[in-house]
């Protein structure tokens, strides 16, 4: 059991938050067989193509703090799978270009409903003074993280 002491700490509540979003997402996500960081870039991707924007191996990286091994590794998966395309630069062998396949975007929304679901589910009883206020204070948290804001 957890002592007083324990329960008090914010790193407490942070880890708990973390570790049960983290299950939540990754077993709805594990239905479509795919990891929770490979439906993440998934979803990056899309809304980078949307977006008009190019993407590029280190946005990647800096996007999912990932080193670029790890990086290809997911879009490797993600390939395998059918959910993109990936082409390379006939004038430049380090470049590349990614696609989201249809099947892909179908995911992309279903991957979309889990995360919001998961949100919905978190927010439950809150009034939205209180959800108003719950994003003021963890955007203040998340830009006390030197490495991401």
């Amino acid at each position: 059991m957890f002592s007083g002491s324990e329960r008090d700490s914010l790193s407490y509540y942070i880890r708990g938050i973390f570790h049960g979003l983290y299950y939540m997402s990754d077993e709805k996500i594990k239905a479509y067989g795919l990891t929770n960081q490979q439906g993440h870039l998934l979803g990056i991707i899309n809304n980078r193509i949307e977006s008009g924007n190019e993407i590029s191996r280190r946005f990647l990286e800096e996007v999912m703090h990932l080193r670029g091994p790890s990086v290809t590794s997911l879009l490797h998966g993600l390939e395998e799978k059918g959910y993109i395309q990936r082409t390379v630069s006939n004038c430049d062998r380090r470049c590349f270009s990614i696609t989201v396949t249809p099947k892909g975007k179908a995911l992309v929304k279903e991957i979309h409903n889990v995360f919001l679901e998961t949100e919905l589910k978190l927010q439950e009883g809150m009034t939205p003074e209180e959800r108003e206020i719950l994003k003021d204070l963890l955007i203040r948290l998340y830009l006390n993280i030197p490495h991401l804001s």
